[in-house]
């Protein structure tokens, strides 16, 4: 491992020797180091079991929400295949993160301005991941059909695979997916999207200032970035006022927003199972008791 990661840094201009090289935490999927040579720190990702193109997928989002979406995020200084003897890698800068929690008012007015930067198309030119799972990016004009058929059904698909989805539970998927334009029909613009924003996947520099990490980025309703952020927690009132005041939000979130947190359910209960279950049920019985 450590004569890989040596071979890795000495094509991305680093051929000092490695000093200190640690274990540390980077998500339940890759193998993640600090890495210390004479020269450089480095954060580097490694994963022997890793889709084609995953740490591709990841550098294409990360340099996206840096020059597209003026975010800040890890520099992206080297990207791998697996090859014989070697695990697929992705080599960025480190970041020491600081003592003091993330400026959560800054954190909120840097989302919303990555959320200016549109396309006319929902989705993105190439698909990528959702944590360990495919992220199919068909590009769309149709917001409905796109969410449908690149966002809820893939992972209902899934979740049909695992077992996970009986006979009430897919019965009130249809019907929710045959009206989806009731819920979802308001037209949005198509943002820059983040496309994994939960708590986890921010952090603090030594300044305090916010750093974006591990995107699943497409074009989409930003709405949706938002209605994830609310799922699990970890954004404070002072997030949500500084996004709103940037960038206020349409009438209507309130009743949008479980219909984008399901995609996340159906993503947490593909990876970890039948305990996403139930907040899967609520909100298709929410909708579906509607029609």
């Amino acid at each position: 491992m450590k004569k890989s990661i040596q071979t890795a840094l000495e094509k991305i201009g680093d051929p000092s020797e490695i000093k200190e090289m640690k274990s540390v935490s980077g998500g339940q999927i890759n193998d993640s180091y600090y890495v210390r040579t004479n020269e450089h720190e480095w954060f580097i990702k490694m994963n022997s079991r890793a889709g084609e193109g995953f740490f591709q997928s990841e550098a294409l989002g990360l340099n996206l929400l840096k020059e597209v979406g003026q975010a800040r995020v890890p520099e992206v200084k080297g990207v791998f295949k697996e090859e014989k003897d070697h695990p697929a890698m992705l080599i960025l800068e480190w970041i020491e993160e600081g003592r003091e929690p993330v400026n959560q008012e800054e954190l909120g007015r840097m989302v919303a301005r990555m959320h200016c930067a549109t396309s006319r198309f929902a989705g993105l030119k190439e698909d990528n991941f959702v944590g360990e799972l495919p992220q199919i990016n068909q590009q769309n004009e149709d917001w409905v059909q796109f969410y449908g058929e690149n966002r809820l059904m893939p992972q209902a698909k899934i979740a049909k695979e695992k077992g996970y989805f009986n006979g009430a539970r897919e019965k009130s998927f249809n019907k929710v997916i045959e009206f989806l334009d009731r819920w979802i029909g308001h037209g949005p613009s198509f943002s820059l999207l983040h496309g994994d924003l939960w708590s986890g996947n921010f952090l603090s520099d030594e300044q305090g200032k916010p750093v974006l990490i591990d995107p699943a980025v497409s074009y989409g309703d930003r709405e949706a970035d938002l209605a994830f952020t609310e799922l699990f927690g970890g954004f404070s009132p002072g997030f949500y006022e500084a996004y709103k005041e940037f960038s206020p939000l349409e009438e209507g979130y309130t009743e949008r927003k479980p219909i984008y947190q399901l995609y996340y359910l159906l993503i947490h209960l593909n990876i970890f199972g039948e305990m996403y279950g139930p907040s899967v049920d609520r909100i298709l019985n929410f909708y579906a008791g509607k029609l």
